[in-house]
């Protein structure tokens, strides 16, 4: 090969190089209007993330005077150098959103005042309060700040008139401004895991609220008398799985403050006419209104070791526009008259001490979902077959020696879970349900051989197994 080829070899790797950078050249950094900086600089490189996200990662080490050098002493010092990320923020003009994470962050930048953020995101750190100059982004529509250590919403969290969002999950929180009310344009309000023993009556000053979440706080009786909340769809009440009422704050005051594994949900209920689900959990110490029932729009009721026994399941069956019901623990029987709930299409009854299913319960022709895990039930009737919309049926961790032989004609059948029973066999029938797309067998006193025959016989199902017996 002659020097001349060597040349217009070079010559044309050299075009090629061009236009590949010309490719890929930076875009502006006003034109960026997404930056998530809860990914370690290290993360860059070692995680696959999207192009979009590597290239925002990419422009923000621009904006520093040594962007490389940058990266490297964030993983010396990664605190104090994010601090020098956030003074730069207000050269982003078009910035619509900021997200900063797991940081352990107890003080904020005032430089973003200048710029029209839409939805800001500072959950798990040390924050102890909202900073002050979010209060002045009056474009924000979405706060999340799960997580910290703030212990009170102010008067100034009135300033956010176009806030749509508004999530204060696990923090220290037990005073709730009435300033709230300014802030019109609210439709979800998220302050589970505080310490909130009173709501101002102002919050029923807005009109848009759809979404309240409330669990988990000092609260005993909800709603207030005089708090009334026409917009409310979602209601979510009562205490924690997570969290125990022995979980207390101390103000400066010297008062303590408990979280309540109490609930007394009281006859103003009524004053949620729009109410269409509502959840309560972990409340050894439940009283119920019996008024839930008569509000027209409510299609869910969700009951996690909510002690209100059997007593009140029986009542439940007057509010026959349910179509959804989940309830576990302190249960030992189903209503003989289940078949008066006609609307209803999902029902789960887990950890409870059920044995017996009765005959109304194959009544519910509407039912898509009947889930039963951890019961104690013995024996499933054939007359299961009338459900003939069953799409999910969940059976585990209960303790069954078998099936019924006709369950082939369950044919909207799509998963079966029977997981931890005493099922040495299945039904031949089985091998009818065309639309089983999974079944668990883990668990069960099954034979290899069975095992293996069972995968043949269901080839487009897929057969979880788990352990495989000996």
């Amino acid at each position: 090969m002659n020097n001349k080829s060597l040349v217009l070899i070079f010559a044309f790797l050299g075009a090629c190089m061009s236009l590949a950078t010309a490719q890929v050249e930076e875009p502006d950094e006003s034109e960026i209007q997404f930056i998530d900086l809860s990914v370690e600089p290290e993360d860059v490189a070692t995680r696959r993330l999207s192009r979009k996200r590597l290239r925002t990662h990419w422009n923000i080490r621009k904006a520093m005077a040594d962007p490389l050098a940058y990266y490297k002493l964030s993983l010396d010092n990664p605190k104090e150098e994010l601090y020098l990320y956030l003074d730069s923020l207000y050269l982003f003009e078009k910035l619509d959103t900021l997200s900063i994470v797991r940081k352990k962050m107890d003080r904020f930048t005032t430089s973003i005042a200048k710029l029209k953020l839409k939805k800001v995101s500072l959950s798990y750190n040390d924050f102890d309060q909202i900073p002050a100059v979010i209060y002045q982004i009056p474009s924000l529509q979405f706060l999340e700040m799960k997580s910290n250590q703030v212990d009170s919403i102010t008067a100034e969290i009135g300033n956010l008139e176009q806030l749509v969002e508004l999530s204060m999950y696990n923090n220290k929180i037990h005073h709730l401004d009435s300033e709230i009310a300014k802030c019109q344009q609210l439709e979800k309000l998220d302050l589970r895991d505080n310490y909130i023993g009173r709501l101002p009556d102002a919050l029923g000053q807005l009109k848009k609220l759809k979404h309240l979440y409330l669990a988990n706080n000092a609260l005993v009786d909800f709603p207030p008398p005089n708090l009334r909340l026409d917009a409310v769809e979602q209601l979510i009440l009562g205490g924690s799985i997570s969290y125990r009422a022995w979980d207390t704050l101390r103000l400066e005051n010297g008062q303590v403050l408990a979280r309540s594994d109490s609930m007394h949900l009281t006859d103003d209920i009524v004053q949620l006419p729009r109410l269409e689900y509502l959840r309560i959990m972990a409340c050894e110490k439940a009283k119920l209104s019996e008024k839930l029932f008569d509000l027209p729009s409510l299609k869910t009721i969700v009951l996690y070791y909510v002690d209100t026994g059997n007593a009140f399941f029986e009542r439940m069956l007057r509010a026959s526009q349910l179509e959804k019901i989940e309830m576990s623990g302190y249960i030992d029987s189903i209503p003989s008259d289940l078949s008066q709930m006609q609307n209803l299409k999902h029902l789960e009854l887990s950890s409870t001490k059920i044995r017996h299913l009765p005959s109304s319960l194959y009544e519910l022709k509407q039912l898509k979902q009947l889930l039963l895990p951890g019961c104690r039930v013995q024996e499933v009737s054939e007359e299961i077959v009338q459900l003939r919309n069953l799409e999910k049926l969940d059976l585990k961790k209960n303790k069954l020696r078998k099936l019924p032989e006709n369950i082939g004609e369950m044919k909207s059948l799509r998963r079966l879970q029977l997981r931890d029973n005493q099922l040495t066999e299945l039904p031949a029938s089985i091998t009818q349900l065309k639309e089983l797309i999974y079944i668990d067998i883990s668990g069960n006193p099954m034979t290899k051989e069975y095992i293996l025959a069972l995968k043949q016989m269901l080839p487009n199902t897929n057969v979880f197994v788990g352990k495989w017996p000996d």
